[in-house]
């Protein structure tokens, strides 16, 4: 089975830019992260409908999660730290969700469009 890969924007971000391997953050609880990803997804929405009205690209979903953060925080090292936290909790449950027999579909099928 193959890894999942950080998308660019996401590792670039994570590292302050540099090439190294992305900072690996603290799994948030399960309510928490999927409240997070509840919250992320309905501002990707709203962002996607402005872009649409003004006849823009729509965001990407990884460069779209930094801006988030950057905005939900402020300063880029507690952004980054969040950041890092919300993608370790993702790719836990990811795993989590793939061990399962019978997982969610609807679970599986958020945490895939996430992580990846």
């Amino acid at each position: 089975r193959k890894a999942m890969a950080m998308p660019v924007e996401l590792s670039s971000y994570l590292n302050g830019g540099g090439a190294a391997g992305a900072k690996e953050g603290t799994v948030l609880r399960p309510n928490k992260a999927a409240q997070l990803v509840v919250a992320i997804l309905q501002s990707k929405s709203a962002a996607d409908h402005m872009a649409d009205e003004k006849g823009k690209p729509r965001p990407t979903l990884p460069g779209f999660l930094v801006e988030y953060f950057d905005n939900m925080y402020g300063v880029e090292q507690l952004a980054q730290s969040k950041l890092a936290n919300f993608v370790s909790s993702l790719r836990h449950y990811y795993r989590f969700a793939e061990a399962q027999t019978e997982p969610p579909a609807a679970q599986t099928a958020l945490v895939r469009l996430c992580a990846r």
